[in-house]
C-alpha cells in the first residue's frame, strides 16, 4: 500500500513530525511527500506568471528584495491554489497510491480518483472567533473557495481540535460525521532530567516567535503587578527578541528547537496568551515537560488546558486576572506540581505525534477498506470512540 503525503514546508517541525510518526506507525504503507507549494513557484518562469498576481494583491512593495512580501502575496492567491490544483492532480494521474492525505486545508485534489483525506489546525474563516481576525480573513479571502471544496472532496477531515471542528460545522456546513478530532503531538525533544526545584524557583516561561501575537506585552504588563507581591519572580522569554529592560526579565531570543527542553526543565510554569492560535504546541510541549499552563481561552486551549487541573485559561486582555492567576501559581509551588503531574498525564495519553497516526490509521483503513462504512468511522469517533476525545474524560477536569 502507498498514499500521498502533501505538505507546505515543514511548519516548525510539525509536519516532518508526523511524516515520521506515519513511517515508524505504519512501516507496511509507504509514504511519498510531496510540498505542492514548492512545485508550483518552482523555477523561474513559474515566478514571473506569478509576478502580475502577487503585484495585485500586495502592491508595488512585494516585489522589494528581503522582505518576504512576494510569497506572503501569492500563497494566498486563488492564482497559487489553482496551481496547487494542477500539481497535485498531476502527482495523482499515476494510480498509483491508494489513497492521498493534505496537511492544511488548502491543499487538495479537484477530483481525486482515490480516497483523500484531510488534516488541518485552522481554517480561515475561524480567524472570525479571534480579536483582530478580520485582517486575516482579508488576506486569505480568495483561498476560501478552494476550502470549501478541500472539504467537500474529502473523505474525511481530521482536525487538531474542537475549535477546528466547530469552524467546520458552523461556517463550512461540513456534517460532523465526516470530522474526526486526532490532536496532535510536540516537536521538541522531551525533558529528561528537570530541577528537583524548578516548582519552587518562582521562574515563568514564555516560548513564541510572535511577540504580540503570543500576548506577551500582556504578559509582562501582568508580571510586573505580581512582581510587587513575588519580589523573586523571574520571567525567562524565549523565541523572540523583545526590547525589555525590567527587573526580572531575561530575554533569550530565538533558539534551536532542541534548547527549548532546557529552559523547560528549569520552569515553575509556562504562560503565554496568545490572541490567535492554531493549535498551541508550545502548551503541549510545557505539558509534557510537567508544567501548569496558563493560557489564552482562545482557540484549542479548551481541550487541554482545564481550569483547575492542568491549568488556567484568561482571556488575553485580562491583565487583572492573568496577575491573579500568576500570584496564584508562585504562592503555591506543590499546587504547580501537581497540576504539572496531571498535564503530563493528560499529554503523554492523548497529545502525541504517535496517538495522532494511529487513530488517523484507525479511520482511513474503513474508508479505503469499505466505503459503506465511511460514515461509520467518523460518527463512532465524533460520539468519544478511541479516534477522539472529550475533554470531559481528561483527568481531573473540572467538567466546566
Amino acid at each position: 500500500m502507498k498514499f500521498l503525503y502533501l505538505y507546505h514546508g515543514w511548519n516548525s517541525g510539525t509536519n516532518q513530525a508526523l511524516l515520521d510518526a506515519w513511517r515508524a506507525g505504519s512501516p507496511q504503507v509507504e509514504v511519498e511527500d510531496y510540498d505542492p507549494y514548492a512545485l508550483a513557484l518552482a523555477g523561474a518562469r513559474s515566478k514571473v506568471r506569478a509576478l502580475p498576481h502577487a503585484l495585485r494583491r500586495g502592491g508595488i512593495r512585494t516585489i522589494v528584495p528581503g522582505q518576504g512580501r512576494f510569497i506572503d502575496a501569492i500563497r494566498r492567491s486563488g492564482w497559487c491554489m489553482e496551481r496547487i490544483i494542477e500539481q497535485v492532480e498531476q502527482l495523482q494521474e499515476s494510480d498509483a497510491f491508494d489513497f492521498s492525505l493534505a496537511i492544511g486545508s488548502v491543499i487538495h485534489a479537484r477530483n481525486p480518483k482515490q480516497p483523500h483525506f484531510v488534516y488541518t489546525d485552522l481554517t480561515v474563516r475561524a480567524n472570525a472567533y479571534y480579536p483582530e481576525g478580520a485582517e486575516r480573513l482579508r488576506l486569505w479571502r480568495e483561498c476560501i473557495p478552494y476550502e470549501e471544496e478541500s472539504f467537500r472532496n474529502a473523505s474525511l477531515v481530521f482536525t487538531m481540535s474542537d475549535h477546528v471542528t466547530r469552524s467546520l460545522v458552523e461556517q463550512y456546513g461540513v456534517p460532523r460525521e465526516k470530522i474526526v478530532r486526532v490532536n496532535g503531538g510536540i516537536n521538541s525533544p522531551p525533558v529528561c532530567s528537570p530541577d528537583a526545584s524548578r516548582y519552587e524557583s518562582k521562574n515563568i516561561l514564555f516560548v513564541g516567535v510572535q511577540w504580540e501575537l503570543k500576548g506577551g506585552p500582556q504578559l509582562v504588563e501582568a508580571f510586573v503587578k505580581v512582581r510587587k507581591c513575588h519580589p523573586q519572580a523571574t520571567l525567562t522569554i524565549v523565541g523572540c527578541s523583545p526590547n525589555i529592560s525590567l527587573p526580572g526579565v531575561q530575554v533569550i531570543g530565538c533558539v534551536p528547537q532542541a534548547q527549548v527542553p532546557s529552559y523547560l526543565s528549569q520552569a515553575s510554569f509556562f504562560c503565554m496568551v496568545s490572541r490567535r492560535e492554531a493549535f498551541g504546541i508550545a502548551y503541549i510541549e510545557a505539558m509534557h515537560a510537567g508544567l501548569p499552563i496558563i493560557a489564552s481561552d482562545l482557540g484549542a486551549t479548551p481541550d487541554f488546558v482545564i481550569n483547575g487541573s492542568t491549568g488556567y485559561r484568561v482571556h488575553p486582555d485580562d491583565i487583572d486576572g492573568l496577575a491573579e492567576r500568576m500570584h496564584e501559581l508562585l504562592s503555591d509551588p506543590a499546587k504547580c506540581r501537581r497540576m504539572g503531574e496531571q498535564a503530563t498525564s493528560l499529554a503523554q495519553a492523548h497529545y502525541t505525534w504517535e496517538q495522532t497516526q494511529k487513530n488517523m490509521w484507525r479511520c482511513i483503513r474503513e474508508v479505503i477498506g469499505s466505503t459503506e462504512r465511511e460514515t461509520g468511522c467518523a460518527g463512532r469517533a465524533m460520539a468519544g470512540g478511541a479516534t477522539t476525545l472529550d475533554r470531559h474524560d481528561h483527568p481531573g477536569t473540572t467538567g466546566e
